[in-house]
């Protein structure tokens, strides 16, 4: 537990060799919030490989989500919304996340979570 979220740690092995690391952050309810891989050397984040979730749920997630994509030194990418649909799905950049804000009524703290790739949320633990 890290404040009000849980922290899941993974390894992955195939035929006893380690081939995969990886932390998982999710809410009270089990609901994914970030995942990160991690390099097998050094336990470091591969922020390329990070991904930031933000969903509406209530029986599932909501026609409204977002998956956020970070570049190698963990500064945003891109934000994909609905990407679960094939049709209504949209791709923003940077100029269009303040109406993901206004959109999922986020505050400063929880806006500013999701513009990095760092994993535990500063501010809101």
């Amino acid at each position: 537990m890290v404040g009000a979220f849980i922290v899941i740690n993974a390894n992955v092995y195939l035929d006893d060799v380690l081939t995969r690391k990886s932390r998982t952050l999710t809410n009270i309810e089990d609901e994914i919030i970030c995942e990160e891989e991690l390099d097998r050397e050094n336990m470091q984040p591969l922020y390329e490989s990070t991904l930031k979730f933000l969903d509406v749920f209530e029986t599932g997630p909501d026609a409204n989500y977002c998956k956020f994509h970070y570049n190698q030194d963990g500064s945003f990418r891109y934000c994909e919304y609905n990407y679960m649909d094939e049709y209504d799905s949209d791709k923003f950049e940077i100029d269009r996340l303040p109406w993901v804000k206004d959109r999922f009524q986020l505050s400063d703290a929880e806006y500013n979570y999701y513009l990095t790739a760092e994993l535990y949320p500063h501010g809101l633990v």
